[in-house]
């Protein structure tokens, strides 16, 4: 029988040319059924601020406030003006659908629709590429169709983390990186020209919204690198197609969607010159040298490719060396202490456990399990089938992140699984079982090792502290009050941020939202609302005419005598003139008395 991962042309199509439209029809079901069981209550799982952010972002332009190269928001202020880092290809079909609803369904309404209707279709793309990576080796088996469907839907259950990110009103960048890296996948696995251009232009748009994805380019890249080396006739073709397609598509993408300004500017958390540098100099590298060196000795490749790869990062790195601290400079230590270190998808698997997080790390065990009976089962293929192992290997590195830092789980989700085929092919074969098996069982053994070290550790339970509430949206508080209020700035605790701008129609600045490039906003808010010194409560203050808290329950409110402890509690301040929100609102506002503040 064929070996996993190697397939004859006669018997893709051997089942019908309608595999792949069957098999994402039935991915399709499955991925709304999961969709339907998230919204049931009302409000998606993994919805959250960063939609807000994005809705705003959105609203601004749609207003005629903000023009499409104009990512600044006038009412958030750090006390800078923020500036946002996201670029206008994810707004562009929101903008786009709700021009086409507006005479339909009138202006809210059509904005509405519009953040409802464009995740579903992204989801309709999502399970095209997923069907497009399994149809090979699901055609070369002799499964019958009832089993292929029972597999199929189990692997989409197995991606419910990702899928979930489609859900209706999920309409921040990630599930467009996700589609990205997933048709970067779907491009190795064809390894062909047409794979290619669909790994460059995918890598392309995946930097240009974010740079998450960064790190898994640059595996697929050196896999690719690593396969012409070894394989240069095979090999050559999808490399350059590959860089050639990233260098210009990067350009292009970003001088429409984030401005011509962008790659003459430095922002190290986007794309900016030192990127668009990256992204053109190793297209440019990836492209040629295979067309100009694929007939030299393996150590002549080598060097015609790690010489001037060398080169290009010495040069970005010696322009641009404020990029080596990383995306997060602009997050001070208060800032970091109370806001982004409590994050919990900031931290990897020991963390969650520590949290008690226990179905998030199950989950990832059982992806990384996964994923190791796929290295026994697939690189034994990978001389036959190198851009599966490429593929292979994009996957290991973003369990490897997932582990590090949960924020990757998303991308583990929508790509480990896509090996499930693969293992169950193998294990009917008895060659290829052991070979399964003995990845199986490596994975057990090292998490087997992992919880007895977790059991050993001793832990200390992290003290909560009422700081850590700040991020609080207040989400059964009514905001209506903010459209009688004189326009004036808020102080506000991050979390109510973006509810604010969002309910207040952007009459109202706030000094920060739960985003790093606000960092500055938010170790103001921390040091007004939680430190102990008058005087620099006042300077902090000054300029400000609103105070903002929500309102908390008892257990969480504390018992301290600090600002934002008594406030959360309901209790009035000196220099804090309490203004009337409505019974039993927990949004609380303040008119803000200088002279008496204490």
């Amino acid at each position: 029988m064929a070996t996993v991962g190697e397939v004859r042309v006669e018997t893709t199509d051997r089942r019908g040319s309608g595999l792949t439209s069957m098999l994402a029809l039935v991915l399709f079901v499955v991925a709304v059924l999961l969709v339907l069981l998230d919204i049931a209550d009302g409000q998606g799982l993994l919805r959250d601020v960063d939609d807000g952010l994005r809705e705003y972002q959105i609203r601004l332009y749609l207003s005629g406030a903000s023009s499409w190269f104009d990512l600044s928001m006038p009412q958030i202020r750090t006390p800078d003006l923020y500036v946002s880092p996201w670029s206008r290809l994810v707004d562009l079909p929101y903008v786009l659908l709700y021009w086409a609803y507006l005479p339909l369904l009138g202006e809210t309404q059509a904005l509405a629709a519009s953040f409802s209707t464009w995740p579903l279709v992204m989801l309709a793309i999502y399970v095209m590429l997923v069907a497009k990576f399994v149809t090979p080796v699901l055609a070369q088996s002799e499964w019958p169709i009832l089993r292929i469907i029972l597999i199929s839907a189990l692997m989409m259950v197995l991606m419910s983390v990702a899928v979930l990110e489609f859900v209706p009103g999920r309409i921040d960048h990630h599930n467009v990186q996700i589609l990205c890296a997933l048709a970067m996948m779907v491009g190795l696995r064809s390894f062909d020209r047409g794979g290619g251009v669909l790994i460059g232009l995918a890598s392309a748009i995946s930097v240009v919204v974010g740079l998450e994805c960064v790190p898994m380019i640059a595996v697929a890249y050196c896999g690719m690198v690593s396969a012409w080396l070894f394989d240069p006739e095979r090999s050559a073709r999808v490399l350059s197609w590959a860089g050639g397609t990233l260098a210009i598509s990067s350009i292009v993408l970003a001088v429409a969607f984030i401005s011509p300004a962008a790659l003459s500017t430095v922002a190290c958390d986007s794309f900016s010159a030192p990127y668009a540098y990256l992204a053109v100099g190793y297209g440019v590298i990836a492209a040629a040298v295979p067309l100009w060196f694929g007939r030299v000795s393996l150590p002549g490749r080598l060097a015609a490719m790690v010489l001037p790869s060398l080169a290009m990062l010495a040069l970005v790195i010696a322009l641009f060396p404020e990029c080596l601290t990383g995306p997060y400079w602009m997050v001070d230590d208060i800032a970091r202490r109370y806001w982004l270190d409590p994050i919990p998808q900031e931290h990897g698997l020991w963390h969650q456990l520590e949290l008690g997080h226990y179905s998030v790390a199950s989950s990832v065990v059982l992806l990384v399990i996964l994923l190791f009976a796929a290295l026994g089962a697939i690189l034994p293929q990978a001389g036959r089938r190198p851009g599966l192992a490429v593929a292979l290997a994009v996957a290991c590195a973003v369990a490897v992140l997932t582990l590090a830092q949960m924020r990757f789980i998303r991308f583990a989700a929508a790509m480990i699984p896509l090996f499930l085929p693969y293992v169950l092919l193998a294990l009917t074969d008895r060659e290829q079982r052991l070979r399964a098996l003995q990845g199986v069982h490596g994975s057990l053994g090292g998490f087997a090792i992992f919880a007895l070290a977790f059991l050993m550790v001793p832990k200390v339970a992290a003290a909560y502290r009422v700081e850590m509430s700040m991020g609080n949206p207040c989400d059964a508080g009514d905001f209506s009050v903010l459209a009688t209020l004189p326009s004036g700035r808020i102080l506000a605790p991050h979390g109510l941020g973006v509810p604010i701008l969002l309910q207040g129609d952007g009459r109202h600045p706030v000094n920060a939202v739960p985003f790093h490039r606000a960092a500055p906003g938010m170790s103001l808010g921390f040091q007004a609302l939680a430190g102990s010194d008058a005087s620099v409560r006042q300077r902090l203050m000054k300029g400000f005419s609103y105070v903002a808290v929500c309102r908390l329950p008892e257990t969480l409110s504390g018992s301290g005598n600090g600002l934002y402890e008594t406030l959360a509690r309901g209790e009035t301040w000196p220099g804090l003139v309490p203004v009337d929100t409505g019974a039993g609102n927990p949004l609380q506002i303040y008119r803000i008395d200088l002279q008496n503040l204490r």
